[in-house]
């Protein structure tokens, strides 16, 4: 989905004064990471370590976890990739849908062609690998960490990969990272990009048992991580930028209430963003109305399998700007509805 993927600002030179297509916090505070980062750039005159040990020993302290259960990949889409060409081609794969479309992209890419299923316990019934966003991209719907964990044990047979890359945008209950490294039928995905609100680092990791771990090495591309990018991240780990994630779960519950209220189909969620769909129209002609009239920019949905045309997406921001969306959200739908 890297073509219609959300945060598409670059299309709007100069029109976009509020951005709520992109899940994560916009207005973190990186000016210590801005001078770290001017105070190492003569790494980019070297190579950096062929695999990215030091940053993945210095995760697993930080974790608990010994060195072997984690893998630092450039990015959680990264990971994905590097799962999907594990897994041999002809195993089942099912996808708890509608989600993120990389995981069905990168299971066909390795020759296999996943399934969609509205639940975990479903997918884990008909399928090899299971694929499950928690809390889930679009709608922000979190699984129960005891009962997945319980699933996980139930189904030793089926490999879970769990993507929790928003799980810092959420209150839910987590699995326990120590002791999902102890089964040898799940992989966590984890996003330094989401949790420190850096997307263009492009550095996230995986643990898993270390059997698990040591064989998706093997499918690892030399210097994948750029120095300057581990460097940074070994930072952030110690010095992580504060997200008010109260404000955001607050607001995002306030925004879901008066959106529904005007007749818009809102998905309950757990996190900062949530799934709407507009009750006539498609989700693009409203998309490119927010911005034409009003500078505002969200996430058309109906490129994610399973979706409607009239489905997008939106984050909370602060108080004053999703009030502005609320307005233009009326607006439209008094007009055109």
């Amino acid at each position: 989905m890297t073509e219609g993927h959300g945060d598409d600002v670059y299309r709007y030179a100069g029109q976009i004064k509020v951005n709520f297509s992109t899940n994560i916090w916009q207005y973190p505070d990186l000016s210590a990471l801005k001078r770290f980062m001017m105070s190492r750039l003569d790494f980019v005159a070297s190579y950096p370590e062929p695999e990215p040990y030091s940053l993945e020993r210095h995760l697993a302290d930080r974790l608990g976890i010994v060195d072997d259960q984690i893998m630092v990949t450039a990015g959680v889409t990264d990971a994905i990739y590097t799962i999907a060409r594990d897994m041999a081609a002809g195993r089942r794969c099912g996808i708890v849908g509608p989600t993120f479309a990389e995981y069905a992209d990168a299971c066909v890419a390795a020759g296999n062609e996943p399934v969609y299923f509205s639940d975990a316990e479903k997918a884990a019934s008909n399928a090899d690998v299971v694929w499950l966003c928690n809390p889930n991209n679009p709608d922000g719907r979190a699984t129960d960490a005891g009962w997945l964990s319980a699933l996980i044990s139930d189904r030793q047979s089926v490999m879970f990969v769990i993507d929790t890359a928003y799980s810092d945008y959420c209150r839910a209950g987590k699995l326990d990272m120590r002791a999902m490294s102890g089964h040898d039928n799940v992989i966590l995905l984890h996003s330094l990009t989401k949790q420190f609100c850096v997307p263009g680092l492009r550095v996230g990791y995986m643990t898993a048992a270390s059997e698990n771990i040591r064989r998706l090495r093997r499918h690892r591309m030399p210097w994948a991580v750029n120095a300057l990018a581990s460097s940074c991240a070994e930072f952030l780990v110690d010095n992580p930028p504060v997200i008010p994630v109260d404000m955001l779960l607050a607001e995002s519950a306030r925004m879901q209430r008066e959106i529904a209220s005007m007749g818009y189909d809102v998905t309950p969620s757990a996190t900062n963003f949530f799934l709407c769909a507009a009750p006539a129209g498609t989700a693009a002609g409203l998309k490119e109305w927010l911005v034409a009239h009003h500078g505002l920019l969200i996430r058309d949905a109906s490129n994610f399998t399973g979706l409607t045309s009239r489905h997008f997406r939106v984050a909370a921001q602060r108080k004053e700007e999703n009030d502005l969306l609320i307005d233009a959200l009326r607006e439209w739908i008094g007009k055109y509805c």
